[in-house]
């Protein structure tokens, strides 16, 4: 996940966290409302027009902020699909992105392991540099060893992301005396 991506993702996270508020703000106002209102409707005897009388009120004296919520909502909901719609689009290039990349290692660790074969039966040095590789040596030969095995058992060669993030771990990793 990129930087760009994690920042979206705390964006789209603080959206629903305020989205997540504006119900209980909504019930807030009716409930303020009940309470303050409710001597305009004590003297009706009916329960339901009661109820549905002092929502009428609290509609009309708390319109503007009523609505100011579900203007908020509205636009928080906006927000939050653009925004998840963004981070969708930013993934699918990063993935597209990498797997061209990953495509590009296999290939050139492919033709890297063809010239050292050929550099070996001409008894030539082979310098992986001088052809443009960013494999060294050791990990063309450590690759070498994986792939036979490899292809036996998958029928596939195996990825050259993980055979050499394997391999350069274990070369980081303090030598036991």
């Amino acid at each position: 996940m990129t930087e760009d991506e994690r920042g979206l993702v705390q964006y789209i996270a603080d959206t629903n966290w305020r989205l997540l508020r504006i119900a209980p703000l909504e019930a807030a106002i009716y409930a303020i409302g009940r309470r303050e209102l409710a001597y305009f409707v004590e003297d009706e005897p009916n329960a339901g027009n009661r109820d549905a009388l002092i929502m009428g009120y609290i509609f009309q004296h708390y319109r503007r902020d009523l609505n100011n919520l579900a203007l908020q909502e509205r636009r928080l909901r906006n927000q939050n699909q653009y925004d998840t719609e963004k981070l969708q689009a930013m993934q699918k290039h990063r993935i597209e992105k990498e797997r061209v990349a990953a495509e590009k290692a296999q290939a050139d660790m492919l033709r890297a392991l063809e010239i050292s074969r050929n550099a070996k039966k001409e008894n030539v040095p082979f310098d992986p540099a001088e052809f443009g590789f960013e494999f060294s040596v050791e990990e063309i030969a450590h690759y070498c060893s994986k792939i036979d095995t490899h292809r036996k058992l998958t029928g596939q060669s195996p990825s050259v992301a993980k055979v050499l993030a394997a391999f350069r771990a274990n070369q980081q990793e303090p030598k036991a005396a």
